[in-house]
């Protein structure tokens, strides 16, 4: 989902409306959060653990990848 698309689906509803999100793990927990303007960031497409592709990173091993953006689901 790019931004526009997201802003294009989030035009449908109330723009009142409080944000969450809502995770249910392995073991049928869930967790629903509140969303704030801190939790929405630009950053890259790994992970910590990320263990892939050459062209995402220059001979100094820095990110050149693509930007995302990130919801960070903090509680």
């Amino acid at each position: 989902m790019t931004v526009k698309e997201l802003i294009d689906h989030l035009g449908k509803f109330n723009p009142e409306t409080k944000v969450m999100f809502s995770y249910t793990d392995d073991t049928d927990y869930t967790s629903k959060l509140d969303m704030e303007k801190k939790h929405v960031e630009l950053g890259d497409i790994v992970s910590d653990d990320y263990d892939g592709e050459e062209e995402l990173w220059d001979d100094d091993d820095e990110y050149i990848g693509p930007e995302v953006v990130l919801f960070n689901l903090e509680y």
